[in-house]
């Protein structure tokens, strides 16, 4: 029972959260610019590893929003791929009207992607960086929008939204985390980031380095830049769709789940210490949703058969009442379910780790193409 009632205490935690943002009006709006946003020396950077599929249409989507503007280059770090990524990346740079000063091709044969970033980052520096996923589209303008919401000077990090479609529990789970996002980098900052499309204040985040031994990148960004002060928001304004097939959005799910629990964990500090009251309560927020309410869930089930039924000593409602209550919520409402395979996930990706699983090492071209399975 006492096992049940702390479980039930942390799962309460991000549940009143979540009815907060649901009702809250609050989103996040971009400081407004006149005519067009003033432009910014920019660096785009691609890390790739065995994108062959996606490489010639991403690299393509990029010469359309950089060809106007000289003063943004685009990097590729390919990353001891295995297939002919760099020779069609390169193929493609040399036929475009790009000049060869504004692109540049890095071949490392070192493994895993936060280290190849890590080598882009200490390579090039510009005022901003921009870093995309081979197998994503961002919607027209995205650049633009980048430059735009740069222009309010306490935001140092910023992320798109990828859009979804369908149903069942992974959708509802999704854009609820989608809304909350909004809200949080509405009120100030949210910790939780798309590294699908994600943008940093090269001067704001000097000296940073990724993590290599983690793989959420996208996640360190934002909790770096909150632990220096500043804001980390999603612009709703900035979408990208991915390419991928939904047969391997589990094994990513479980990939992103484990880097973004291990980041939290390890900037759990930033609960009381961040500068920023709002950005701190909002890693406290996500530290308890994607750390904590997975287990207590788990245990919270594990207990259930083992209650002590309290209408014995005058209990208005028996504990084993609300038990049942607990779970015929759970089981019936799209959040409940939704709660139900975020959990699952999680625990999925924190059991993985226990055992030595650490999914660091980043292969993307390994769900697109499926291969060695």
């Amino acid at each position: 029972m006492y096992a049940q009632a702390i479980s039930l205490f942390f799962i309460t935690i991000p549940t009143v959260h979540w009815v907060r943002c649901m009702l809250s009006s609050k989103v996040f709006e971009r400081a407004r610019v006149q005519d067009e946003p003033p432009t910014m020396e920019t660096v785009i950077l691609l890390p790739m590893r065995n994108e062959r599929k996606w490489c010639e249409l991403k690299i393509s989507e990029v010469l359309v929003e950089i060809l106007p503007h000289p003063e943004v280059k685009i990097v590729i770090i390919d990353s001891d791929s295995k297939d002919d990524t760099a020779t069609i990346c390169q193929r493609i740079l040399e036929d475009s009207k790009l000049d060869g000063s504004r692109w540049e091709l890095v071949e490392t044969e070192i493994l895993g992607k936060s280290l190849a970033v890590n080598m882009a980052i200490e390579g090039f520096s510009a005022d901003v960086m921009v870093m995309m996923d081979a197998d994503t589209k961002s919607n027209d303008g995205w650049l633009s929008e980048i430059w735009s919401t740069f222009c309010d000077d306490e935001i140092a990090v910023v992320s798109g939204l990828e859009k979804h479609e369908g149903f069942g529990a992974r959708m509802t789970y999704k854009n609820s985390s989608d809304k909350i996002r909004i809200v949080e980098s509405g009120g100030d900052s949210t910790p939780i980031v798309e590294g699908g499309l994600i943008a940093w204040r090269g001067d704001y985040m000097q000296g940073f380095r990724l993590n290599a031994n983690l793989n959420a990148d996208d996640a360190q960004l934002a909790l770096e830049c909150i632990r220096r002060g500043f804001r980390s928001v999603v612009n709703p304004a900035l979408t990208f769709e991915d390419r991928k097939s939904v047969d391997s959005d589990y094994r990513r799910s479980i990939r992103r789940s484990q880097g973004l629990s291990r980041a939290l964990t390890s900037n759990i500090d930033l609960i009381l210490t961040a500068p920023r009251k709002g950005a701190g309560r909002s890693v406290g927020i996500a530290f308890s949703t994607y750390v904590l309410v997975p287990w207590s869930l788990l245990l919270f089930s594990v207990a259930s058969p083992f209650v002590v039924d309290l209408s014995e000593i005058g209990a208005s409602l028996s504990w084993g009442m609300m038990n049942c209550i607990f779970f015929i919520m759970l089981l019936s409402l799209p959040q409940g379910r939704a709660m139900i395979w975020g959990s699952m996930i999680s625990l999925i990706s924190h059991c993985q780790y226990m055992v030595g699983k650490n999914h660091a090492v980043w292969d993307p071209g390994l769900d697109s193409n499926n291969e060695g399975e």
